[in-house]
């Protein structure tokens, strides 16, 4: 930032600048959704405040809806906003799409929150190459408190069990999905303070003609018992991650 001039602007250029070197101050300052976390490169970034140009969202159910919110927004006045009715295949999902760079180790960050009669929450981090979807898929199982990974159709591998995560709808929560596309392998996922390290893990590969693209995306299925609600806010889509 420049420094010795009016905070409405700069007149001409300046020599005199503050650095920082502890970019955890810094992203706390600039209000990143992962405070500890500011590796990548920014090709996308989505804080809700277009109404919904960026991003692509859905409904199952009956009496499921969506929209955007006011006074939910992690960053800014409104964030991402689903009611899932509880009724015969209530779910809802919210994605985020880009056209690839050639940089292939991305990273998708998201602020998201939940309330209760969840099944199961799932992200999802994917690189569709025109022939095959290459998936990084981490799920989150309420009930139990279970983060998991999926390398294969019905093939789903525990992290951490007993998370008992807070049920709350606000975007409270964050996660980073990081993958190399290059190796076709998970590299990690942060959720929250903690980081689990899945470097060398297959990804799940299923064959898809749609693309070249990048895609981050939540999927939330009701556990059909009640209703319930969830949301999501700062999408962050990066490359050039660090492995």
């Amino acid at each position: 930032m420049s420094h010795g001039k009016p905070d409405w602007g700069l007149v001409g250029p300046k020599s005199t600048v503050f650095g920082s070197d502890d970019m955890g101050e810094l992203a706390v300052r600039l209000n990143s959704p992962v405070m500890w976390d500011r590796r990548g490169d920014v090709i996308l970034m989505d804080s809700m405040e277009d109404g919904g140009g960026l991003r692509a969202a859905g409904t199952m159910g009956v009496g499921d809806y969506y929209s955007t919110r006011a006074a939910l927004g992690r960053h800014g006045p409104i964030a991402h906003y689903c009611y899932l009715a509880g009724a015969a295949l209530s779910q809802g999902y919210v994605n985020w799409v880009v056209f690839p760079t050639g940089q292939l180790v991305l990273g998708f960050e998201l602020s998201w929150g939940f309330d209760l009669n969840i099944a199961t929450i799932a992200f999802n981090l994917s690189w569709f190459d025109g022939a095959v979807e290459h998936e990084c898929n981490i799920s989150y199982l309420p009930a139990t408190g279970t983060l998991r990974y999926q390398t294969a159709a019905a093939a789903w591998t525990n992290i951490v069990v007993g998370l008992n995560l807070l049920e709350v709808y606000q975007p409270y929560h964050v996660i980073k999905l990081v993958a190399d596309f290059d190796t076709n392998e998970h590299v990690r996922v942060i959720l929250n303070e903690n980081t689990y390290d899945l470097a060398g893990i297959a990804l799940y590969d299923s064959p898809n003609a749609a693309g070249p693209m990048i895609q981050g995306q939540m999927y939330v299925v009701s556990d059909l018992v009640g209703a319930s609600q969830f949301s999501a806010d700062r999408a962050i889509l990066t490359q050039n991650e660090p492995l």
